[in-house]
């Protein structure tokens, strides 16, 4: 495995321990990291014989304890569905754009093969600021600083949507070109299903190459997402994050049995 190469490296580093993380100040959750700088699942086996998540904060698991975030249960349903153990790796970063979702899977599976895939790709107005003081930093329209002002005043939400295509195709390629199994969820859907018939000419190139089956579309995921929150008061809660957690794991057992 890559060692995790983030912006949160004053968190991310080998086996570091924290009680607060971004907007979790209740220290009422252990936020443990394993060798590589990624948040430890328990669940972690040899890539070969594990999955791969990544996604934003939502995928992290702000708020919540390990054992309770969408993708253990993944894990912890299939296993138990399929009578055989799966491995889980957490790639994920809070505060994540899709160019450090992108980055992270293609670089990891430059070296390792994974049993699947399976990614949570974040809002699109979000970006990677690669200046040589700000690495990998995730800049939004929130943002405050004049670097983020200045780059979202030269660009467009056209810009922003073609950005996230780039990056879903990316990750799709680099899965493809090692017979890994995809499926993605999308936090911006609306957004995304728009795309596949946009009239926009550089929007249609790039929409009309994305393999749109390996999207796990579900009309209620804000739904599913706002059933609870966690800690932070921000985040999915528990019973969200098992909702998640069952519809990707039925998508992964039925990809198995096809």
């Amino acid at each position: 495995m890559k060692p995790y190469s983030g912006c949160l490296r004053n968190l991310h580093y080998s086996n570091n321990k924290v009680s607060r993380y971004l907007n979790d100040t209740s220290e009422m959750v252990c936020y443990r990291f394993n060798d590589f700088g990624f948040r430890k699942t328990e669940l972690e086996l040899h890539p070969s014989q594990s999955i791969f998540i990544c996604g934003c904060s939502y995928t992290f698991g702000v708020g919540l304890p390990i054992e309770e975030t969408w993708g253990n249960i993944f894990a912890d349903q299939i296993s138990t569905n399929l009578r055989q153990k799966f491995g889980l790796w957490n790639l994920a970063q809070g505060g994540a754009s899709n160019d450090y979702i992108a980055r992270i899977i293609t670089t990891q599976l430059h070296s390792e093969t994974p049993r699947a895939v399976f990614v949570m790709f974040t809002f699109f107005d979000r970006a990677e600021h690669n200046a040589a003081a700000h690495v990998g930093e995730c800049i939004g329209r929130w943002n405050s600083h004049d670097y983020a002002a200045r780059y979202f005043s030269a660009t467009s939400n056209e810009d922003a949507l073609i950005r996230m295509l780039k990056n879903i195709l990316l990750v799709q390629l680099a899965c493809k070109s090692r017979n890994v199994p995809l499926r993605f969820l999308c936090l911006d859907l609306p957004s995304l299903k728009q795309l596949r018939c946009s009239y926009h000419p550089v929007i249609r190139e790039y929409a009309t190459q994305i393999d749109w089956l390996l999207l796990i579309e579900c009309e209620d995921l804000d739904a599913r997402l706002s059933i609870d929150f966690a800690l932070d008061g921000m985040h999915p809660g528990v019973e969200s994050n098992r909702a998640i957690g069952r519809l990707v794991a039925e998508a992964f057992i039925k990809e198995i049995i096809l």
